[in-house]
């Protein structure tokens, strides 16, 4: 699956003024989002791959998955707080 680069359309950034859009840096960086789970096949693979990287990311969770997975999305806390 190719990588597509998306930007934030001008008009939604004018509705939404107080959003921070942009970060001027002149570190590399990437930010990692996930949006999908939790779910036991992917977020356990996905948290140990950034375990191996020590890498960093933000987990958006489904509420009908947390309720559905407890012990997954207690494995997400226990692994990202205190980052």
């Amino acid at each position: 699956m190719p990588l597509i680069p998306v930007k934030t359309p001008k008009v939604i950034k004018s509705i939404f003024p107080n959003y921070v859009w942009n970060i001027d840096t002149t570190e590399k960086v990437i930010y990692l989002t996930f949006d999908d789970g939790p779910t036991p096949q992917i977020t356990n693979w996905i948290l140990n791959i950034l375990n191996q990287y020590n890498a960093k990311a933000t987990f958006f969770c489904i509420g009908a998955n947390v309720e559905k997975y407890p012990d997954v999305f207690q494995g997400i806390l226990n692994e990202t707080i205190g980052w």
